[in-house]
């Protein structure tokens, strides 16, 4: 008797566990019949998209490194980045009979607090800084490109200091004023000086690099993708330079680039370039190119923004061109370039002109006659035809 009850009971268990799959086939086939006869409507609403470039250049400007017969620590008597007048005292280079550096020990401490200001300055906006110059870096490293990946690795080590700064603010404005106490201290038993002037109008920066003769705007005319390669591959020479004066608004940005990226371009068209610290449109003078798959753009402009960095190596991400139209989802478009549009309650079929295709949607104009911005595309998984209604 036990054994005939527990037999009925696994009977009805396993009846009971056939009926349990059943049912959920069932709800399957209605799920799938559903969705296989199911609707989707997109709104057309007008959008833009920009085809744009993430590069970078060099500036190429008219620039003064202004030098002194004295090798101890130099005095600045104008802020970095002030505007100067020809005549006007730049700095005072002190003596140093000790020969204890302190030439040098004055330049390692400016250049750290120069360093620690600009960390400051870019603590709000280092995630996209790191993000361009890494993505630098990595290009460059790949190409086998070490002077490039060495600039690059030098802008990617800034933005990490910007982060660094938004972390440890206080910290860095007590390291800054430990510094100006170590330079005050350099030239505090030192009177004998040298005053270096200003030889013509321009602006000032306490910091030079070496290319200032060599980056200058002269140099655009015959510049050329291997010319480029050559002058950055040169040892920079600095000698007793105590910074560089920028004689002249006008200025260039060569931008190094392959070939076939080079022939999007349109010389003597202006394009929106985009800085790190700011936006300013120029125009590209001329396309350079060689025996090579490499070529050059230059872009020229006749103002300085304020804002741009004296750094010779900048980050930039160019507009090449924006489009604005309708956008439909590009499983809405046929292959005959058709859409069907709801139409109070009904499939209506329209013949549309594509502008283009991006990342899963079409482009319409946004005066194309078949289609007015907020009528609503449909998107259907079933046979559509003219005049079919729509539940």
């Amino acid at each position: 008797g036990v054994q005939q009850r527990a037999g009925k009971h696994l009977a009805i268990e396993i009846l009971f566990a056939l009926l349990l799959l059943l049912l959920l086939a069932a709800l399957l086939i209605t799920e799938i019949s559903r969705a296989h006869d199911a609707h989707f409507y997109e709104r057309a609403d007008v959008v833009t998209y920009t085809y744009q470039d993430e590069l970078f250049g060099y500036i190429f400007r008219d620039e003064i490194a202004p030098e002194t017969l004295n090798n101890g620590p130099v005095d600045y008597c104008v802020p970095n980045g002030a505007t100067v007048t020809a005549g006007e005292e730049l700095a005072h280079v002190y003596r140093d009979d000790s020969a204890t550096n302190k030439r040098d020990k004055a330049a390692a401490l400016y250049a750290e607090i120069a360093e620690l200001e600009a960390a400051l300055a870019a603590k709000g906006d280092w995630k996209n800084a790191y993000l361009d110059n890494y993505t630098a870096l990595m290009r460059e490293l790949s190409a086998g490109n070490t002077v490039l990946a060495t600039l690059a690795a030098k802008d990617t080590a800034g933005a990490i200091g910007g982060r660094d700064a938004e972390q440890k603010e206080a910290d860095i404005l007590s390291r800054i004023t430990a510094l100006r106490a170590e330079l005050d201290a350099l030239t505090v038993h030192t009177s004998d000086y040298r005053v270096t002037y200003a030889s013509v109008e321009g602006v000032f920066y306490h910091s030079a690099d070496g290319y200032e003769a060599t980056f200058g705007a002269n140099q655009i005319e015959k510049l050329t993708p291997s010319s480029l390669s050559a002058l950055l591959a040169a040892e920079p020479k600095l000698g007793s330079v105590i910074g560089k004066l920028v004689c002249s608004e006008a200025w260039y940005l060569a931008v190094p680039l392959d070939s076939a990226l080079a022939a999007t371009y349109t010389a003597g068209q202006n394009y929106p370039l985009h800085f790190p610290e700011g936006s300013v449109t120029m125009t590209l003078e001329r396309i350079h190119t060689d025996d090579t798959d490499q070529a050059l753009l230059i872009f020229a402009a006749d103002t300085t923004p304020e804002w741009l960095s004296p750094a010779r190596r900048q980050s930039v991400r160019v507009e090449k061109s924006s489009v604005s139209g309708l956008c439909i989802p590009e499983d809405a478009l046929t292959e005959e370039n058709t859409i069907f549009v709801l139409e109070d309650g009904v499939a209506r079929l329209r013949q549309v002109t594509p502008l283009i295709k991006e990342q899963g949607c079409v482009l319409l104009s946004p005066q194309d006659p078949a289609l007015a911005e907020g009528e609503y595309v449909i998107v259907s998984t079933k046979q559509l035809f003219d005049g079919k209604v729509l539940k």
